[in-house]
């Protein structure tokens, strides 16, 4: 009796390795796509402050479109009244057009 893998036996062998392969390699890319879009959404968020805090200091307008390196930031502001005298509640929406991030925050 010889010793050995028959042709048939390698075959089954390569199959349920492939198929655990393209297993690992869906997760690695889904986890590559998250991190891509977790980039974006922090990018989008420093923006957002950085919108707020020129605005405060220099009181211009938080609602425009700014094209930057290709990419168009939409940045739209709601006001709401709380209640207390003279402070607004204030959602500033911050997109590139793949993410969104919303920012709270209060002035008077």
């Amino acid at each position: 009796m010889k010793k050995g893998f028959t042709l048939l036996e390698l075959l089954i062998a390569m199959v349920v390795l492939s198929i655990g392969m393209m297993g690992i390699f869906t997760l690695v890319r889904q986890s590559l796509d998250m991190n891509d879009y977790a980039k974006r959404k922090l990018d989008l968020l420093g923006r957002g402050y950085e919108r707020v805090i020129l605005t405060l200091a220099e009181r211009k307008t938080l609602e425009e479109i700014i094209s930057d390196n290709g990419t168009t930031y939409t940045y739209k502001l709601e006001k709401k009244d709380t209640g207390l005298a003279g402070i607004k509640a204030c959602e500033l929406r911050v997109s590139d057009g793949t993410a969104e991030m919303t920012l709270f925050y209060y002035e008077r």
